[in-house]
């Protein structure tokens, strides 16, 4: 893996308009920056509309999910809980409510800052291994809702990395479990890259 600016591909707001299982596949491998943090994305689902009763989205646009109908390429986060937030990318195009929601980044710099946020000394493999976990440890919640991605603070980046991805039906949902729109890197391939970047320090 090289982290070097020069093989460093941003992503564009087309990347995002697009099929949003596609977008969520995709997604995998990106480079997640936010100032001089960065996280590697290795887990994501995939949110749809007229066929995905467990979409914000669905069954019509209201006060929290309206980011989903009117953007694309727009950060979406929503309260969970009461306490913790997710971090979702719109999709697709404007009244096209979908969306891809982040689950498990893998820390590679600033696991400092993280820990700090999370109150905790855990190793990069388990510290941001949950949709609420990495909003906490990026210092994440409504705040960043509705902001332009590509005029906010956070950018993604295309850095060649090609890993290995598992697509499962979606979990922590009670409707349309069983569509297959979750992909994620297998955990002893995240154990290997997480060896890999160490190697890299």
């Amino acid at each position: 893996m090289n982290l070097s600016k020069k093989y460093m591909k941003p992503l564009t707001r087309d990347f995002f308009a697009r099929d949003t299982v596609d977008v969520a596949r995709d997604l995998i491998g990106k480079l997640l920056v936010k100032g001089d943090e960065m996280v590697i994305i290795t887990e994501t689902e995939a949110y749809k509309w007229e066929c995905d009763p467990a979409s914000h989205a669905w069954p019509r646009k209201t006060a929290r999910n309206q980011y989903m109908y009117d953007t694309v390429g727009h950060i979406y986060v929503y309260l969970i809980y009461g306490v913790n937030y997710c971090l979702n990318f719109t999709t697709e195009k404007e009244w096209k409510p979908w969306a891809v929601l982040i689950r498990w980044i893998l820390p590679i710099k600033g696991v400092e800052k993280m820990q700090v946020r999370r109150g905790k000394d855990l190793e990069p493999i388990k510290l941001a291994d949950w949709p609420w976990k990495l909003t906490k440890a990026l210092g994440i919640d409504l705040s960043w809702n509705g902001k332009d991605l590509f005029k906010s603070d956070l950018q993604i980046l295309d850095i060649g990395l090609n890993l290995p991805v598992e697509a499962t039906p979606r979990i922590g949902i009670s409707k349309a479990k069983d569509y297959r729109w979750r992909f994620v890197v297998p955990k002893k391939e995240v154990v290997k890259l997480t060896r890999e970047i160490n190697l890299l320090k």
